[in-house]
């Protein structure tokens, strides 16, 4: 299959579908869609990530070792809001090793901070931080810190369904 050509004939499920199934568990398949990812121009690496996320959703294990790949994307100038967006809901399948929790973190906070991003980005790097945080409570007063300012200074509805779900989720942790 050439996936590139597939990545450029359709957009959405009738493009995903095929890519999914022709990586199956097949690493080198995958490689050649990350190799895409990283090296593609906006408008490929996009629909590569979109693929990506299918696949991570049909087989998380499999994209595990692309971990630093995927935080490099993140801390990218060039790369798309939305390839950044589908890789923060990758990171949402699976945990991060915890050897780049804080990189992955930072990349986080670097986004939630960031007002000039769509809201929808914002909300997925609050998704993703938020587990983290749990993971290493000593974490957790900064990101509420973060959270505070977030909700003072955003209306969107999705950041702040993020900020009262974060919210919750840290509040079950401290109470067990």
């Amino acid at each position: 299959m050439d996936i590139v050509k597939t990545l450029n004939e359709n957009m959405g499920l009738q493009m995903v579908t095929p890519i999914v199934n022709y990586i199956g568990n097949d690493k080198k398949r995958l490689g050649s869609l990350i190799e895409i990812l990283d090296k593609g121009d906006k408008a490929v690496q996009h629909r590569a990530s979109y693929a990506l996320l299918h696949v991570a959703l049909a087989n998380t294990t499999l994209i595990i070792p692309y971990t630093p790949l995927f935080l490099n994307i993140l801390n990218r100038s060039n790369v798309h809001e939305s390839t950044k967006r589908n890789v923060l809901r990758c990171f949402q399948e699976f945990t991060c090793p915890d050897d780049q929790a804080g990189e992955l973190l930072d990349c986080c906070y670097g986004l939630m901070k960031n007002a000039a991003l769509p809201p929808a980005l914002i909300a997925f790097a609050i998704n993703v931080a938020a587990p983290i945080c749990k993971r290493y409570p000593e974490l957790v007063p900064e990101f509420e810190l973060i959270l505070k300012e977030l909700y003072q200074f955003h209306t969107a509805p999705s950041i702040i369904a993020c900020i009262k779900k974060a919210q919750k989720t840290l509040l079950k942790k401290t109470k067990n």
